[in-house]
């Protein structure tokens, strides 16, 4: 199967890096990221957001955004995984044409990420609403995760791992989603706050709750 771009035709350059004024002018290391709470992934999609042939602007705003979006996008790889497999849905195949074709053409033209992220995420968000109706079946789910894993291949942002939770954290959500049955909202609250300050954040879809570390 031809690859979505193939990375090895390309050499890369880097121009300076603008920090933000509001910034205290110092240097920052990947260490004094990591201490900050920032992970490889994170850092890796923020160098992504300024094309090679400009100066990079840093701030801790950016990092925060680069951040949220890592955060989103592997909460999207969550729900596929965890997905109860639905009827069909018929537009799959041509959402992953486009997305191919999309990102390969943006690719091209000059390494323009930019584009190729609007690519990715017109593409997340397109699948996003069948998902959301249980629509998928198995066999469109995997093609969708490999679609993704292709494009990850290049930026190296996502992860694919399923996710594991404590035995402890395990059980609150068992009971959370009993008191959401039960229409005990203020209760389900609760346990969600307990959840978060053990690391964990729960989101509630249609087909679901999915939870993620932070």
């Amino acid at each position: 199967m031809t690859p979505v771009f193939d990375a090895t035709r390309c050499v890369l350059g880097g121009g300076c890096v603008d920090v933000c004024p509001t910034q205290c002018l110092k240097l920052v290391t990947l260490a004094d990221l990591e201490e900050k709470g920032y992970h490889g992934r994170e850092i890796r999609f923020f160098l992504l957001g300024t094309h090679y042939r400009k100066p990079l602007s840093f701030s801790q705003g950016a990092l925060e955004t680069a951040k949220n979006t890592v955060r989103k996008l592997n909460g999207f790889v969550q729900r596929l995984m965890c997905l109860v497999p639905g009827e069909g849905y018929p537009d799959t195949d041509q959402c992953i044409y486009d997305v191919r074709q999309g990102f390969s053409a943006a690719l091209d033209d000059d390494l323009n990420v930019s584009g190729a992220l609007a690519v990715l995420f017109e593409f997340v968000k397109r699948i996003g609403h069948p998902l959301s109706q249980g629509l998928l079946n198995a066999k469109e789910r995997d093609a969708v995760l490999e679609t993704l894993k292709k494009i990850d291949s290049v930026f190296g942002v996502m992860s694919f791992e399923e996710e594991r939770m404590p035995a402890e954290a395990a059980r609150l959500l068992a009971e959370r989603e009993t008191m959401r049955k039960a229409g005990k909202w203020e209760e389900a609250d609760t346990i969600r706050r307990k959840l978060a300050e053990m690391g964990i954040e729960v989101r509630d879809f249609p087909e679901g709750t999915v939870w993620s570390l932070r």
